[in-house]
């Protein structure tokens, strides 16, 4: 049977989803995994947020953005703090309507791979992109600083206590978490600057891990599996985003441009 090998350059800052992350779902059968794309092309509603739990402290949105010089794409998500009044003011979004839709969980066997291309206004400001369990102060809106306490997370984020211009990331199993501080290297995070967040869970040699990546550059691996939410029915999460300012006088706003989320059946 004839090969077929792809050589691909390890970075990868392209508009679309990095192949180091998707090869696997893109070659397989339709149907083989279950599948979420989101480009935020539809219409979203403020005021009924069209399927998204939102959990404001003081302010905050979700409005689909209008293309400006810096702000580019086909279809744009705002995620903005609003009008706000003090430091940590925000919002919390989870997808799901009356109630959020826990609808993905590592089982160990079936991979788990995700992504997004997102931008900030101010990279030293709050905010989270990933999944998450039920929870409405994702990052405590008293204090600025993640909240792992407890949670069932996997995702990128900043808070209070993160250095300028990095980015961290969490996994965490009821609790039990391992925070990366230093996920993408020094000056991971830049203002007004598009950039790739994901993470693929998945066996290697028999053993669990989650690789995170920046624009398609593997990063850590995560391999203890106290820290990996893998119990179905109590570690399910949901599609997660924060935006929170860190002191008065700013306004907290990451874009996204598109999502997705695969896992195989």
């Amino acid at each position: 049977m004839a090969q077929h090998v792809q050589y691909r350059n390890q970075s990868d800052t392209s508009a679309a989803p990095s192949p180091s992350i998707w090869g696997e779902f893109d070659e397989a059968p339709v149907g083989a995994w279950a599948h979420y794309f989101e480009d935020y092309l539809g219409e979203l509603d403020p005021t009924t947020a069209c399927g998204w739990v939102i959990t404001q402290e003081a302010s905050g949105s979700l409005v689909l953005a209008s293309p400006t010089s810096t702000i580019t794409g086909h279809g744009i998500l705002n995620v903005s703090s609003g009008a706000h009044n003090a430091a940590h003011d925000g919002v919390n979004a989870q997808i799901g309507s009356s109630a959020v839709q826990e609808a993905w969980c590592p089982t160990g066997e079936n991979a788990l791979l995700f992504e997004a291309r997102v931008m900030v206004n101010d990279e030293s400001d709050e905010f989270f992109a990933g999944l998450c369990d039920a929870e409405i102060d994702i990052i405590e809106q008293t204090t600025g600083m993640l909240d792992a306490t407890a949670r069932n997370m996997i995702g990128f984020y900043t808070d209070a206590g993160t250095t300028a211009g990095q980015i961290e990331f969490v996994s965490a199993k009821a609790g039990s978490a391992e925070q990366q501080t230093n996920a993408g290297g020094a000056a991971a995070l830049a203002d007004n600057t598009w950039i790739k967040v994901g993470f693929r869970v998945y066996k290697k040699n028999g053993a669990l891990r989650i690789t995170p990546y920046i624009n398609g550059e593997a990063r850590t691996d995560i391999t203890d599996t106290d820290d990996i939410p893998i119990t179905i029915g109590t570690g399910d999460m949901a599609l997660s985003y924060v935006a929170q300012v860190a002191a008065t006088g700013a306004n907290a706003e990451m874009y996204v441009d598109w999502v997705r989320i695969a896992q195989q059946r």
